[in-house]
């Protein structure tokens, strides 16, 4: 799936969505980019929770939570975080840029169900560049459903070309700009 979509105040403009997290490489190899364990979030010191319960707009016609309602979830889970560290929308208009998807993939691994409360771990694995990886994993009561990695790029207001990430937006994610 291709196109400009505007989640919450986060521009999305290429999403892709492949089953099992397997993505194609230009020499035909196949790789994983989801390849994360959930004790990883128990020790990451940069996770963020965002917790949310499935609302009956959620479900699709199979009684689950739709797949792109999870790339919604983890959408508001990265706003959520940007804003607790300081960079939501307004820092980021100030800034002058603004994150946007170059790459989701998602591996669906137990159904979410409308009344469930689900919780969503998510961090920024890398920032190189303009780029940034960053993980979420879904849970409910301890069971992991979900599992992304998310490819975010950011892209200057007024060029609209990628931008180097700032310094403060790497102090804020706890990574160090000279490293």
């Amino acid at each position: 799936m291709f196109g400009r979509v505007v989640f919450g105040c986060v521009l999305v403009d290429a999403l892709v969505l492949r089953p099992h997290g397997i993505t194609g490489s230009s020499n035909g190899r196949q790789r994983r980019l989801i390849g994360m364990r959930a004790q990883e979030l128990d020790t990451n010191p940069n996770a963020h929770l965002h917790t949310f319960v499935v609302e009956h707009a959620d479900i699709d016609e199979f009684g689950h939570a739709n797949n792109v309602v999870w790339v919604r979830w983890i959408n508001d889970a990265a706003l959520a975080h940007a804003c607790e560290v300081g960079l939501g929308p307004d820092a980021c208009n100030a800034l002058g840029c603004v994150w946007v998807v170059r790459r989701h993939d998602i591996e669906y691994l137990l159904p979410a169900f409308i009344g469930q409360t689900l919780e969503a771990m998510t961090w920024p694995e890398t920032v190189r560049g303009a780029s940034s990886l960053r993980r979420t994993i879904f849970r409910r009561e301890g069971r992991v459903l979900a599992r992304a990695a998310t490819t975010w790029v950011l892209v200057s207001l007024a060029s609209g070309k990628p931008r180097r990430v700032p310094r403060e937006m790497m102090t804020a994610y706890s990574f160090d700009p000279e490293g």
